[in-house]
C-alpha cells in the first residue's frame, strides 16, 4: 500500500457528546483521513466512520463488505487506513460499531488528522 497522504496534516477536533457515541460532521476540505489522537479519559470501545458526500446524508463506511473499524484505547494515536476515506469529504466519528454503539461518559474530544491527497 502506498501512503495517498503528504506527511503535512491538519488537525481538527471533533467531540462525542456525554451520553451519545457518534461525533458531529467535520468537513475534511478535500484532505484524507490518516489518523487520530484519542483523548485520556475515552471510554472503552473502538471506532468505526460515516461518510458522506453533501454532509447531510451519511453511510456507514466499508471496506470489502465489512464496516471499516479501529481498534483503540484511551491516551493514544490510532493510525487508519487513509485508503478506506477516500472520496469521504464529510465524517461523523462512532465510538463502537453501529451494531454495538459505545456511549461515552462525558464530552470526548478526539484529533482527526488529515492530510492533503499525494497527486505526484
Amino acid at each position: 500500500m502506498t501512503n495517498p497522504v503528504q506527511s503535512l496534516c491538519e488537525p481538527t477536533p471533533v467531540g462525542i457528546a456525554n451520553g451519545a457515541s457518534l461525533s458531529a460532521a467535520v468537513n475534511l476540505s478535500g484532505r484524507i483521513l490518516c489518523g487520530i489522537y484519542m483523548p485520556a479519559t475515552w471510554t472503552a470501545g473502538g471506532l468505526s466512520f460515516q461518510a458522506s458526500e453533501d454532509g447531510l446524508t451519511f453511510y456507514d463506511v466499508h471496506v470489502e463488505g465489512a464496516e471499516y473499524t479501529v481498534s483503540t484505547a484511551a491516551g493514544i494515536y490510532a493510525a487508519v487506513n487513509s485508503d478506506a476515506f477516500l472520496g469521504v469529504r464529510h465524517i461523523k466519528v462512532r465510538s463502537g460499531t453501529s451494531a454495538v454503539p459505545v456511549v461515552q461518559g462525558a464530552l470526548r474530544t478526539l484529533l482527526l488528522m488529515a492530510g492533503v491527497p499525494d497527486v505526484g
